[in-house]
């Protein structure tokens, strides 16, 4: 048995991209509930509908900025990875 951290890249919001967190619920379900999954959790950008909806289902989030530019984005996601020893990433 192994012991996987899968972390989900994923945005959305209440004026676009919804779909995708609402998605993306189903498949971190199914993979919560495999046992070689230790821990999923999301990475999102600081929306509150997105936040809240994802709290609501009861799931763990890692928020960054929105405003961050895409090169800082991409460092500080590097960053969340490593400081969490995530296997795999679902983007």
């Amino acid at each position: 048995m192994t012991n996987n951290i899968v972390a989900l890249r994923v945005d959305g919001g209440k004026d676009i991209g919804m779909g995708h967190i609402m998605r993306t619920m189903a498949l971190a379900n199914d993979l919560k509930k495999k046992q070689e999954n230790k821990e999923v959790f999301y990475i999102i950008k600081d929306d509150p509908t997105a936040v809240n909806k994802l709290k609501e289902n009861e799931f763990e989030i890692v928020v960054i900025d929105k405003d961050l530019s895409y090169e800082k984005e991409i460092e500080k996601v590097k960053e969340i990875i490593n400081n969490k020893k995530v296997d795999k990433l679902v983007t």
